[in-house]
């Protein structure tokens, strides 16, 4: 009999592994069926498993990066800087 339940859990804890990217992917496991559909499991950003009863979902928390924006205005002149060094002296003439 508990060879039968020790066989039972292990069925159900049977996992898909896939390799985390990087920091900037969300993985997460999602209930397919029963009480908890559709209920997500946060992953960390180590190897994301799934149950047996789970999909596997991921989403970037980040997007592609965007086209250029238009140009801005000309900003206005600053302030003189302070008086620089002298330069050393020039050949006699």
């Amino acid at each position: 009999m508990a060879a039968a339940q020790a066989g039972a859990l292990a069925g159900a804890t049977s996992a898909l592994a896939q390799p985390a990217d990087t920091v900037t992917t969300v993985y997460a496991c999602v209930k397919a069926y029963g009480p908890s559909q559709g209920r997500p499991r946060i992953l960390g950003t180590g190897v994301a498993v799934c149950y047996i009863d789970e999909t596997l979902i991921l989403w970037n928390i980040e997007g592609p990066e965007g086209q250029t924006g238009p140009r801005g205005l000309q900003g206005s002149i600053g302030p003189q800087g302070p008086k620089g060094d002298t330069g050393p002296q020039g050949p006699q003439g």
